[in-house]
């Protein structure tokens, strides 16, 4: 059964640091509490994105950063304020 996420109002900064801290790759954990805690983690991420739409677009320009392979830069978080 899935319990509901529970989440606090955060600052723009306390959700960039969760995207620097989230482990983006966790899908590919061997370790299945790898895995898990990096599910868990991506949801609270989503359920905040949903919430805020600076957010999402933080998230959304965030996770393209992560999976390019372009010299693109990281997103600066002087951008979303």
């Amino acid at each position: 059964m899935n319990t509901p996420i529970e989440t606090k109002q955060i600052t723009i900064e306390e959700f960039y640091d969760m995207l620097e801290k989230h482990d983006w790759y966790y899908d590919f954990a061997d370790d299945h509490r790898y895995w898990k805690a990096g599910k868990a983690s991506l949801e609270k991420i989503k359920v905040l994105t949903q919430k805020d739409s600076i957010f999402a677009r933080l998230y959304l320009d965030y996770s393209t950063w992560i999976f390019s392979n372009s010299e693109k830069l990281k997103p600066n978080i002087k951008d979303y304020i």
